[in-house]
């Protein structure tokens, strides 16, 4: 099921990477990561579920996190070798990057719930789209920052991203932990919503004039 899925929404955003120019070409390519990632990180988490050193509980917990962050993560790396970037546009292809993951995850997610229900509620996949979204656009936006200030600050030192993938690993973690309790799911759909108004609040409030978030590239 999930390699249709990931084709469907792969195969026009090829024909958009090829007519593209410059940084909207960039921008669709890193969205284009985002669900090879997923499917990336569907793999990699049903070949660790199925050496049974995690309980399916354990998978979604603590390796689905640290797989699907350091998955993302990936093309990311090759934004250190900027000389020189403005207006957060290394957090927007982050962002990309994670919502493109969101996609997929999602189209799954519901597919696989409409396999068991005849009737799937409007507000259940808006709301399960909206948080999957922003929880991984958030946290992948959260390395991309990191990586940002490095470029822009001229930092050259792997603690700055390394901890902001520690704190995106953690907070992935406590959403889904939190998610497989009934009583708990209020509070687990608060964090992305939290998580990405803060960088938001960050990036374009107490950002400078020339670099906010909302600008143009």
């Amino acid at each position: 099921m999930v390699e249709p899925i990931y084709l469907a929404n792969l195969v026009p955003l090829l024909m958009l990477i090829v007519t593209l120019k410059g940084d909207n070409r960039r921008l669709i390519l890193f969205f284009a990561w985002g669900l090879t990632a997923a499917i990336a990180s569907y793999y990699a988490l049903l070949l660790v579920e199925r050496s049974e050193l995690f309980t399916s509980q354990e998978v979604v917990t603590h390796a689905a996190p640290v797989v699907e962050e350091l998955l993302k993560l990936l093309p990311l790396l090759l934004l250190l070798r900027q000389h020189s970037a403005t207006r957060y546009s290394l957090v927007r292809l982050a962002l990309a990057v994670g919502v493109g993951f969101s996609i997929v995850e999602n189209s799954f997610y519901l597919a696989f719930v409409i396999n068991d229900t005849e009737v799937v509620p409007v507000a259940f996949v808006l709301l399960r789209s909206v948080t999957a979204s922003i929880l991984h656009g958030g946290t992948t936006a959260l390395v991309g920052w990191a990586i940002q200030v490095m470029v822009n600050e001229r930092v050259r030192s792997p603690l700055l991203p390394a901890g902001a993938l520690l704190l995106a690993i953690f907070i992935h973690g406590l959403f889904n932990q939190l998610g497989q309790i009934d009583e708990l799911r209020l509070v687990a759909i608060a964090i992305p919503i939290a998580l990405f108004a803060a960088e938001f609040a960050v990036l374009n409030l107490f950002g400078s004039t020339r670099m906010r978030l909302g600008a143009g590239p």
